[in-house]
């Protein structure tokens, strides 16, 4: 019954931080190059890394739709950002980064589940994503799934992510 500091306290003390930085981490990475990244995140990689387009996109290459997805995610209209991102996908399958947003934009509408499917389809494709362990991790976190939360926010760690 004493005092001191318990692990369910901790997790608690994370999510209100979380929610408390969010609006401002938005507001800054937002205005990063087109960049859409609101959980506390950073970008190791080119954002405009070449994608091959499908040859009957008729001039819609990936990179066309999932620009459409950021600035539909930007203005705060999530689903329509994933169709985006999902047509994005479509004429790229291998497209980690599209697979990483639409996650994002999932976790906003509070389909977790779902966003952990996305950034863990991310992480298939590129396993070093530290961004979409760590992203992963809060997904699992509000969950209440602890132990995978916590294993996502190691394996960030250990590819060099610094919240």
């Amino acid at each position: 019954m004493g005092g001191g500091f318990h692990r369910s306290d901790e997790m608690k003390l994370k999510t209100i931080l979380l929610l408390l930085l969010l609006p401002a981490l938005m507001l800054v990475l937002i205005g990063c190059n087109g960049e859409v990244a609101p959980l506390p995140t950073y970008t190791p990689y080119p954002t405009n890394t070449p994608v091959p387009s499908s040859p009957t996109s008729n001039n819609s290459s990936p990179i066309t739709y999932f620009e459409k997805g950021n600035d539909y995610f930007k203005q705060g209209d999530y689903q329509k950002a994933i169709e985006q991102y999902d047509e994005a996908i479509r004429l790229n399958p291998q497209y980690a980064k599209a697979y990483y947003n639409r996650g994002i934009a999932y976790y906003y509408l509070s389909q977790y589940e779902q966003a952990i499917q996305d950034f863990g389809e991310a992480i298939r494709l590129n396993p070093q994503y530290a961004e979409a362990y760590n992203n992963r991790g809060f997904a699992y976190e509000t969950l209440g799934k602890s132990t995978e939360a916590e294993r996502d926010f190691a394996k960030a760690k250990e590819l060099g992510f610094d919240p």
